[in-house]
């Protein structure tokens, strides 16, 4: 009937960890901590060190959401003014969520 959907279970921890990785750190001012720094590498030259350096800050700020248990796998590819990210996380109970995302 409206424009907003309610989400639950793996979809809902997906977009929970894709706020988290999209929101600069300390962009929120009472909550200063939450976040990536993956957006400080935007329009960054690239190459593999600045890859790696954008799936550490991206596997970082995943592995600090209280309910992940472990990164299974990150990377993250950087093109310009946006940044790729592919991540597979295993949360504390139920399925691995599956990320990709641009930011």
């Amino acid at each position: 009937e409206g424009d907003l959907a309610l989400v639950s279970g793996v979809p809902n921890f997906a977009q929970a960890l894709s706020f988290r990785v999209t929101v600069e750190k300390r962009e929120l001012g009472f909550h200063p901590e939450y976040g990536c720094w993956v957006r400080s590498l935007l329009g960054d030259i690239g190459g593999a060190p600045s890859a790696r350096l954008a799936a550490f800050y991206v596997k970082s700020a995943l592995e600090e959401d209280p309910r992940v248990q472990t990164v299974e796998s990150c990377s993250a590819q950087l093109d310009g003014d946006r940044v790729r990210v592919q991540a597979t996380v295993i949360p504390l109970s139920g399925p691995a969520a599956d990320l990709s995302l641009v930011v």
